[in-house]
């Protein structure tokens, strides 16, 4: 009998490919959150720690105020990439997710047919078997038959 081969091993080797292509995408954008998130977290530090204001001329009071403004804009936009980066690792969770479906599905199916195969194999040796035992029976009884029949060596009558 033949020799076990998959005929979608291509098939499954892509979908391999695919599902580490896509373990890397999810790592990646994990990397990224977690910069997004430090980010927002050192934004908020540098907007928390901002001075009061205190200021003595109007030109003063207006920096300060526009400072505050680009300090708070600052925390908004860090606030936004954070939240679309933690959007893209569930996008990317899913791509993974699905991708190990695919690729785990191939794997059953090979697994079953290498057992239907291995079965198979087992099933023509156990026959292979079954006529060797089958031909020594036979080959055994004729011996028996022809001996009977035939007269012992010393009768001559």
């Amino acid at each position: 009998m033949k020799r076990y081969r998959f005929r979608l091993e291509s098939v499954a080797r892509v979908r391999r490919v695919r599902e580490e292509q896509a373990r890397a995408e999810l790592l990646e954008s994990r990397r990224k959150l977690d910069e997004a998130h430090a980010e927002l977290q050192r934004r908020l530090g540098n907007y928390d720690q901002r001075g009061r204001a205190t200021a003595a001329s109007p030109n003063s009071f207006r920096a300060e105020r526009d400072r505050d403004a680009r300090m708070a804009n600052a925390v908004t936009a860090a606030m936004a990439a954070e939240t679309a980066a933690r959007t893209l690792v569930g996008r990317r969770v899913d791509e993974w997710v699905a991708a190990a479906r695919e690729s785990a599905a191939l794997d059953r199916l090979d697994l079953r047919r290498r057992e239907e195969h291995d079965e198979e194999v087992r099933r023509a040796e156990q026959r292979e078997l079954d006529d060797l035992a089958a031909g020594r029976t036979a080959g055994a009884r004729r011996d028996a038959e022809s001996s009977e029949a035939a007269p012992p060596p010393g009768d001559l009558a």
